[in-house]
């Protein structure tokens, strides 16, 4: 024991002294657990006991894998559309909430059992993303930014708009309503018969460009993967065997179905839950929500943009999609002027506000008076014949 401890100490001060040694440790892979509630639950015409009783078994579910979750110290999303909301407005009785500290079910799972809650809509029946949130600020869970699933690919009839979430978006049914989408998950296609297989975050630049990252975008997007609990293997390997750096996060999401909860919660247990304790133990996958995952994104890896995809599928290449600008920006923060640094004098400029908007471009931008700028944050796009680079600047 103290020939183990010796040799403790001298570790410790071998790296006191040399503190450019570390000791590697493999990056977690960020893995999101969410279970969905579609717009046609509960079933049956809202009021009648049909609709009802289906609700309560939907509350019972959703409980039990709140308590799931809780038991293993595990994050656990739900998200649900408009009609399981109307009905939890509808239903909640002081019968119902006496096993959930008199709490409507969201409520209670939220505050009690420490489950997320996220907006999801289809935006059928009048039923928008805002309208979606709006309820459930009614039902005192409100606050989400996520965007809960979408159709990303404009081609398709039911492609659902990610990009008007750059700035804020009315209600349909409930117009007075007002609420800004800043993170999407989900990027789907119909039926999920050919979703995009990727992980990482990036900035979409644009419904064209939807896999092209933006550093100057307002809206994040993270890659759910293959969608099972397997694949997240794969991700853990890439990371070991050094084929994607340290810098870049990968990321990976699963859907707990209602048909899961209703049928088995044990195989939950057993099959979703229990390997990723595995993973977990080993320090190689965190199970985390859609918003902690993006703050940990700016904060652990900058914010910097990345795709991995195996097959290149959709032509994403699995490299930095943002990287380090060359040109240097004096000063920044700046007040009047911006003076560049290793520019070829070829390039074109566009300085764009937090919300995407271009307030000025030209070819020449060293002489301009910036002094009526308002003070925030900017981003300078400069675009030369072979690539664009994107710089963030403060304006005090």
């Amino acid at each position: 024991m103290k020939l183990k401890l010796i040799h403790i100490i001298l570790l410790a001060a071998f790296l006191f002294i040399n503190p450019c040694i570390s000791v590697t440790q493999t990056n977690p892979v960020y893995v999101v657990l969410f279970t969905h509630i579609e717009d046609n639950s509960p079933v049956g015409t809202m009021g009648s006991e049909e609709s009802r009783i289906h609700f309560l078994q939907v509350r019972r579910n959703m409980i039990e894998m709140a308590n799931l979750a809780r038991k293993y110290n595990i994050s656990w999303s739900f998200q649900p559309d408009w009609k399981i909301l109307l009905a939890a407005l509808m239903y909640e009785d002081s019968v119902s909430m006496r096993t959930t500290n008199g709490k409507n079910f969201l409520r209670y799972i939220k505050e009690d059992l420490g489950a997320i809650i996220d907006p999801h809509s289809h935006e059928k029946q009048g039923y928008n993303y805002t309208d979606v949130a709006y309820l459930l600020d009614s039902l005192g869970v409100g606050g989400s930014k996520i965007i809960g699933g979408h159709i990303w690919d404009p081609s398709i009839p039911n492609f659902q708009h990610w990009d008007r979430f750059r700035v804020p978006v009315r209600g349909t049914t409930y117009p007075w309503a007002i609420w800004r989408g800043e993170i999407l998950m989900g990027s789907g296609s119909p039926n999920h018969s050919n979703d995009p297989i990727v992980s990482g975050v990036w900035r979409p630049k644009d419904r064209d460009n939807f896999f092209v990252d933006d550093p100057a975008g307002n809206i994040s997007c993270v890659g759910q993967y293959k969608g099972d609990i397997s694949s997240t293997a794969e991700l853990i390997d890439l990371y070991k065997e050094n084929k994607v750096p340290g810098s870049c996060m990968l990321t990976s999401s699963y859907h707990i179905t209602p048909t899961q909860l209703n049928t088995d919660m044990g195989a939950v247990e057993d099959t979703v839950i229990k390997p990723l304790l595995i993973w977990i133990e080993k320090g190689e996958v965190i199970v985390t929500d859609f918003t902690t995952l993006i703050s940990e994104w700016k904060t652990k890896f900058h914010s910097l943009g990345y795709i991995y995809d195996p097959g290149k599928a959709t032509g994403i290449d699995d490299k930095l999609i943002s990287s380090p600008s060359p040109v240097r920006i004096i000063p920044n923060p700046f007040s009047t002027r911006i003076i560049l640094q290793n520019c070829t004098g070829e390039e074109d400029f566009a300085l764009v506000n937090a919300m995407g908007q271009t307030i000025w471009a030209g070819h020449q931008i060293q002489h301009q008076d910036f002094t009526g700028l308002a003070s925030g944050v900017y981003f300078l796009k400069i675009n030369d014949r072979h690539s664009q680079q994107v710089i963030r600047l403060v304006k005090n």
